[in-house]
């Protein structure tokens, strides 16, 4: 017989990160349909089951990230994003004796450190990425693993590993440290295997191959498969792009970018002529 404890600790089929309804309000972010989004969200916020209550909390703080590289009003969005990395870790503590909603505690904590980074609040930052490593250290020591554990996992150590060299020694002496073939594993993993995390792990993948080539496939590959699943989305659309050109491929690189940018906010507007200027 199976202790009780222990059957918390095993994921179900329908786990919220794997749920098909999950996937597809994180699908509806990638492809910049946000209202669309919105109103599912309401609806597995209003649920009863955790599942989709975990998702609703997620979707939301991580579709901050998506806002940001779609709309203007940045200072507002990264305020908003404060507040819901609380909402994240107050569910995954009141949550914490089922690991996969113990496991947004760390999703929670590291992802602070980028939004306090953004607003240059350099201690609080370092804070949070020690806290976040601990977190992380005590937390591999349970064999059982999730898509929330290898995200954490793949992040934490190649932003570490690949910092600039004056950022690493900084870090080292506060005592941060990254694996980086750890971290590369642990991105693999996600890449291979369907979850909300899949999409947003080829924006990370791609933009450490940017910065270490080879470490994983080429930039293109990525963005590719990005565009043709998010068709819609603006920022995805440049980033392919951007990739083209960086190949000599500027004919398809102009043709892949949108027509009319009206209705795109100023911040799109920009990377879109810097994309038609780069192929000038």
């Amino acid at each position: 017989m199976v202790p009780v404890v222990a059957l918390t600790l095993l994921a179900p089929s329908a786990a919220w990160y794997v749920d098909d309804r999950c996937v597809t309000v994180a699908n509806l972010v990638y492809s910049a349909r946000i209202d669309e989004a919105k109103v599912q969200i309401a609806e597995l916020s209003a649920s009863k089951d955790l599942d989709d209550q975990a998702c609703a909390l997620w979707v939301t703080a991580t579709m901050k990230e998506m806002e940001l590289a779609l709309l203007d009003d940045q200072e507002h969005l990264w305020a908003e994003m404060h507040d819901d990395l609380d909402a994240l870790e107050r569910f995954g503590r009141a949550h914490a004796d089922t690991l996969r909603f113990k496991d947004l505690i760390i999703e929670a904590e590291f992802r602070r450190v980028r939004v306090f980074a953004e607003q240059s609040e350099k201690t609080s930052a370092v804070l949070a990425a020690r806290r976040a490593q601990a977190l992380l250290d005590a937390r591999r020591r349970i064999k059982h693993a999730s898509p929330s554990f290898f995200y954490a996992e793949a992040v934490m150590n190649l932003a570490v590993t690949h910092a600039d060299w004056h950022i690493r020694a900084a870090l080292t002496l506060v005592g941060m440290k990254g694996n980086g073939d750890r971290g590369k594993k642990a991105m693999k993993i996600l890449l291979s295997r369907p979850s909300v995390y899949r999409s947003e792990a080829m924006v990370v993948a791609r933009s450490f191959t940017l910065r270490v080539p080879g470490l994983f496939d080429a930039p293109l590959v990525y963005s590719s498969e990005l565009r043709d699943t998010h068709p819609t989305n603006p920022q995805l659309a440049f980033d392919y792009a951007t990739d083209l050109s960086r190949v000599g491929r500027c004919d398809e690189a102009l043709q892949s970018l949108p027509g009319s940018v009206d209705k795109y906010s100023k911040v799109i507007q920009a990377k879109i002529a810097s994309a038609r200027d780069a192929c000038q």
